[in-house]
C-alpha cells in the first residue's frame, strides 16, 4: 500500500483558526447617485426611504440625508435590502454571509438573473479559498479513498473539520465525508451484506441529508422487501429532490419510473400514475410501457370505485384511460358494461362497439350489446350478436339462454329448448335453463317434460314464483285441480308478503296466480269466490283483458248475464285480437239473449281471428241463421 504523509495539521490549524476569510477580488455593484443641492453627489446603495429622509450605505458608513436637500435620485435599478445586504457582506470579504443574503434575495423573485451571477461568484470565491487551504490534504483524502482505506480517510477529514464554522465552506467538506459513508456501503453490498450496508447509508444521511446518492442507494434497497417498498418510495423522492440540479433527465426518468412501480405494485394507482406520467412526458424512455400502466391504473381505479357503488367516479377514470392509451380495450368494454348497467343503451352501444373494432373478440361484448338491442326492443340485432358471442365462446350460458327466450318469445320453441339444454349441459346447478325448457315444453303441449323442467328448478329456487305458478297450470292440465290450486295459493300468499314492494314483473305473476286460482274456483263451480280473485286481480293491473274474460265467464255461471255480456265487451276492447273473447260473448248472445244477429258477429270473428274451433262454431252459425264463415279464405 503506497504510504501517505498526513499533512501537518498543527500549521492548518493555526492558519484556520486566524483565517481573515479576505480575499483579493474586484467586485462591481451597481450604485444609486443621490444629487444634493450644494453640487456634491453621494453614491452609495439606497436601503431606505421615508417622507423625511433617504437612509443610505455607502462602503464607509451609513447616513441619514434630510430630503429637503436632495435635488434628484438616480437609482441604477430596483435592489432588495438582502441584496445590498449581500453586496456590504462581499465588500467586507464574509463570503458565507454575502452567500446567505443573496440567496434570501433569490426568494423574493427578484432580480434573479443578476442574482444567480452573484451567488455563482460568491460559491467559486469559496470553492477557491477551499483549494488554497485544504487542497493538498482533500487530495490525500481523494487517494485513501480510491485505494480503499475508508477509515484512514475518514479520520483525516474530522481533523480537518474541526476548526471549521458552520457555512458552505463546512457543508462541502460535511458532503466528502458522507461520500465515504457512502463508499463503505457500496463495499458492504458487493459482500452481500446488506445490514452493515444499511447502516452506512444512514451515517451518510446523518452527516449530509442532501447528500442525494445514499438517498437513492437506500431507496434501491429497500425496494427489494414487501415490507419496506414505502420508505423505498420516500428515499427516491428524497434522492431525487436533492440531486434534482445533478441527475441527468434520463436518470431521473428511471427514478421515476421505480417509484411509480412501487406505487403501482401496492396498488397506490394515483400517486403510480403521477410519475409514469412523468415519465412519459419526457419522451426519453418507455414511454408506451408507461402509458399502458397508466391506463391499467385508471382502470384498476375504476374497479373500486364501481365496487364502492361510485360508478360515475368509474366512468370518469375509464375515460382518463382511453385518453391517454385509445387502444386500451378493456376500458372501452367495461365503459359500455357500465352504462348498460344504468340502462343507458345508447352509450353503451357505442363503447362496446368500439371496444369490438379494436379487438372483435373480447369475452361477453357481444352478448351485452345483444342486451343494449333486445331492452331497444330490436331482436333481430340481439339475435345476431348473440350468435356472434356463442360463436366465439359456445360456452356462455348466459348468451345461450338469452337467444333461447328470444326464440321462446318469437315463438319459436323448438329453437328455443336447442339453445337451454345447451346451456343446461354447460351448467346443471343454475335455474335459468330449466326454466325457460319448462316453459317451451308447456308451449309444446309435452307436459311431462315441461313438469320434469319446472321441478328442477324449484329444487334450485324452491321459492321462484312463476315456476310455481306455471307448476300449477301442468296440475290443472292434468286435471289434479286440488294440487294445482295449492300451488296458486302458495305463488299468491308468497307475493302478498312482499305487495308494497313488488315489481311490475311479480305484479304480473300475482295477477296471473290469482285469475289461475279463480279458474280452479270455476271449474269447481264457485263462482262467487271465483270472482273475489278476479277482483283482486284486478286491483295489480286493472286493464288485463283475460281478467274481464274470466268476470264474464263467473257471472254468466251465476245466471247474472249484463254483468257477463259488459266483462266481455271490456275484455274485448282491451285484446280485440283475441278469438276466445269473443267466443264468450257469441255465447251470451246466442244462448241467454237470444239476439242471434249478434251471436252470428261475434262467432264469426272468433273464426276469422283463427279461433281453434272453427269447425264447431261454424255450426253454431248456421244455428243462429247466419251464413258459415269460408274457412278457406280465413288466413292462418
Amino acid at each position: 500500500m503506497t504510504r501517505h504523509t498526513r499533512p501537518n495539521l498543527g500549521i492548518t490549524l493555526t492558519l484556520l483558526l486566524g483565517l481573515a476569510w479576505v480575499f483579493g477580488y474586484v467586485f462591481v455593484h451597481a450604485a444609486d447617485e443621490i444629487h444634493l443641492n450644494d453640487g456634491r453627489i453621494v453614491v452609495g446603495s439606497i436601503i431606505e426611504t421615508t417622507d423625511s429622509y433617504v437612509l443610505v450605505r455607502t462602503t464607509q458608513s451609513e447616513f441619514r440625508i434630510d430630503k429637503s436637500r436632495i435635488v434628484k435620485i438616480i437609482q441604477q435599478r430596483d435592489t432588495s435590502k438582502e441584496e445590498i445586504e449581500g453586496d456590504m457582506a462581499l465588500e467586507a470579504g464574509q463570503l458565507e454571509k454575502a452567500l446567505n443574503f443573496y440567496r434570501a434575495a433569490l426568494a423574493l423573485k427578484q432580480n434573479e438573473e443578476e442574482l444567480d451571477r452573484k451567488i455563482r461568484n460568491v460559491q467559486k470565491l469559496i470553492k477557491d479559498r477551499e483549494e488554497q487551504y485544504f487542497g493538498e490534504s482533500l487530495k490525500q483524502i481523494d487517494e485513501l479513498i480510491q485505494e480503499g482505506s475508508l477509515d484512514a480517510a475518514e479520520a483525516m477529514l474530522l481533523e480537518i473539520l474541526k476548526p471549521v464554522p458552520e457555512g458552505p465552506t463546512r457543508e462541502r467538506l460535511e458532503v466528502r465525508r458522507a461520500n465515504i459513508h457512502y463508499q463503505k456501503a457500496l463495499d458492504y453490498l458487493n459482500r452481500v451484506d446488506y445490514l452493515k450496508a444499511e447502516d452506512e447509508l444512514r451515517r451518510s444521511i446523518a452527516v449530509q441529508e442532501e447528500f442525494y446518492p445514499a438517498h437513492l442507494k437506500l431507496a434501491e434497497l429497500f425496494s427489494k422487501l414487501a415490507p419496506t417498498k414505502r420508505v423505498a418510495i420516500q428515499e427516491y423522492l428524497k434522492g431525487m429532490k436533492y440531486g434534482a440540479d445533478s441527475l441527468s433527465e434520463e436518470e431521473m426518468c428511471e427514478y421515476n419510473f421505480s417509484v411509480a412501480s412501487l406505487y403501482y405494485e401496492l396498488a397506490d394507482y394515483l400517486p403510480a400514475i403521477k410519475h409514469f406520467r412523468i415519465v412519459a412526458d419526457m419522451g426519453i424512455m418507455k414511454t408506451l410501457q408507461c402509458k399502458m400502466r397508466i391506463a391499467e391504473g385508471y382502470y384498476r381505479l375504476a374497479d373500486a370505485a364501481e365496487q364502492n357503488g361510485n360508478v360515475s367516479q368509474a366512468v370518469a377514470y375509464l375515460h382518463q384511460a382511453v385518453e391517454v392509451l385509445p387502444s386500451f380495450k378493456e376500458s372501452w368494454f367495461k365503459l359500455g358494461y357500465l352504462y348498460l348497467k344504468q340502462n343507458k343503451c345508447k352509450e353503451a352501444i357505442d363503447y362496446l362497439e368500439e371496444a369490438l373494432r379494436i379487438d372483435n373478440w373480447i369475452p361477453d361484448a357481444h352478448y351485452y350489446l345483444a342486451m343494449c338491442y333486445h331492452e331497444q326492443k330490436n331482436q333481430e340485432r340481439a339475435l345476431r350478436e348473440l350468435d356472434n358471442e356463442v360463436l366465439y365462446n359456445p360456452a356462455n350460458y348466459n348468451a345461450l339462454c338469452m337467444r333461447g327466450e328470444i326464440y321462446f318469445a318469437g315463438g319459436k320453441y323448438e329453437e328455443a329448448t336447442e339453445d337451454f339444454k345447451k346451456a343446461r349441459d354447460i351448467n346443471d346447478q343454475k335455474f335459468r335453463a330449466y326454466f325457460g325448457l319448462g316453459k317451451a315444453y308447456l308451449r309444446l303441449k309435452d307436459l311431462a317434460r315441461a313438469e320434469e323442467n319446472l321441478r328442477r328448478v324449484l329444487d334450485i329456487e324452491p321459492r321462484h314464483p312463476e315456476a310455481i305458478l306455471l307448476m300449477g297450470t301442468i296440475y290443472r292440465e292434468w286435471k289434479r285441480y286440488e294440487e294445482a290450486r295449492e300451488l296458486f295459493e302458495k305463488v299468491i300468499e308468497t307475493l302478498k308478503r312482499y305487495e308494497l314492494s313488488l315489481s311490475e314483473e311479480n305484479k304480473a305473476i300475482l295477477t296471473t296466480a290469482l285469475n289461475e286460482r279463480g279458474g280452479i274456483e270455476l271449474i269447481m263451480e264457485r263462482p262467487r269466490t271465483a270472482i273475489d280473485d278476479f277482483e283482486e286481480a284486478l286491483n295489480y293491473n286493472p286493464r288485463r283483458a283475460e281478467t274481464y274474460s274470466n268476470l264474464g265467464q263467473a257471472y254468466r255461471q251465476l245466471g247474472r248475464i249484463p254483468q257477463a255480456e259488459s266483462h266481455y265487451i271490456r275484455a274485448i276492447e282491451l285484446d280485440p285480437k283475441n278469438p276466445d273473447y269473443y267466443l264468450g260473448l257469441g255465447i251470451i248472445y246466442h244462448n241467454y239473449l237470444k239476439r242471434l244477429d249478434k251471436a252470428v258477429e261475434y262467432y264469426t270473428k272468433y273464426i276469422l281471428f283463427n279461433g281453434p274451433d272453427a269447425l264447431t262454431v261454424n255450426k253454431w252459425i248456421e244455428e243462429c241463421g247466419g251464413k258459415p264463415v269460408d274457412l278457406t279464405t280465413v288466413k292462418q
